[in-house]
């Protein structure tokens, strides 16, 4: 039963598989209220890149505690993004709907 070795190739990624999805839902779960989105894809990239490096020390303790040390830093670079997606989006409603002559250019 060479299976059930755990050094076997299907053991590890049956592990890291598992390792995944763990990271997934609970960034789901932390992303639920919108603006927490840029701290828990933070943690999720910080604890994918321990899972790169063989560190898998805990994966929802090492997710936690990236989301709170990253938590203000990664709130204030979302919101930042998300406000410039906003303004370009009503930028580009704005150009389609509005009748000029020059509308392409705005559209550009």
């Amino acid at each position: 039963m060479k299976f059930l070795q755990q050094d076997t190739f299907l053991t590890k990624f049956l592990s890291r598989l598992i390792d995944l999805v763990t990271v997934s839902v609970l960034w789901f779960l932390c992303s639920i209220p919108i603006i927490t989105i840029g701290a828990s894809t933070t943690a999720m990239y910080d604890v994918t890149l321990h899972l790169v490096f063989d560190d898998t020390s805990g994966i929802a303790q090492t997710f936690f505690s990236s989301f709170r040390k990253n938590f203000g830093r990664a709130t204030i670079v979302f919101l930042a993004f998300a406000a410039s997606g906003l303004f370009l989006a009503a930028d580009l409603w704005s150009a389609v709907n509005w009748d000029t002559p020059f509308r392409m250019l705005l559209i550009f």
